[in-house]
């Protein structure tokens, strides 16, 4: 990060996770509901690796893409 943009940095990483503390319940909420037919010996609660996996996929990218740019 440039020198000059400490502050715009320090304030996204923070704006980014208080989005994942409000969505990341939500989501995985959702998840398990919805997919709750498909994991039925877990009722569900499997489809919560999916929702992580998606977002350290989301992750990575990001970065990469933040990275190079």
């Amino acid at each position: 990060m440039p020198a000059r943009s400490h502050g715009a940095a320090a304030g996204l990483f923070d704006v980014s996770g208080g989005i994942g503390t409000l969505l990341g319940p939500a989501l995985t909420g959702a998840a398990i509901d919805l997919l709750r037919p498909l994991f039925a010996s877990t009722k569900g609660y499997a489809a919560m690796w999916l929702v992580l996996s998606a977002s350290t996929l989301a992750s990575v990218a990001m970065l990469r893409r933040a990275r190079s740019g």
